[in-house]
């Protein structure tokens, strides 16, 4: 699967437009999970969030994959990330949303 931040392929035209992509992942954040690394003075590196962020990427990527698969694509175009806590008040859970347009080059 070809994905693409931009609105095309360079050097393949798109031969058909399959509509709208997502993937979702709301991921729960276990702070006690792992050590926290100190990088420069005084600035660490909050583990348990690093990897949560990167699993709920990868789970919300593979959504979006299996959602382009599912309508005959072989690209996604217009790719956009958001991550963000579900909420904002508390540390507990964040999001990766993945949006994009599935087409046929």
């Amino acid at each position: 699967m070809l994905i693409t931040t931009t609105s095309h392929v360079e050097g393949r035209p798109i031969q058909d437009i399959k509509g709208l992509v997502v993937g979702h992942a709301v991921v729960a954040v276990d702070i006690f999970e792992g050590k926290d690394v100190e990088i420069a003075k005084g600035v660490k590196r909050v583990g348990a969030y690093e990897r949560t962020f990167t699993f709920a990427r990868n789970a919300a990527m593979a959504e979006l994959l299996a959602d382009a698969k599912s309508k005959g694509a072989n690209a996604i175009v217009d790719l956009h990330l958001q991550f963000g806590e579900v909420d904002p008040t508390s540390d507990a859970s964040i999001f990766a949303s993945f949006t994009g347009t599935a087409v046929v080059v």
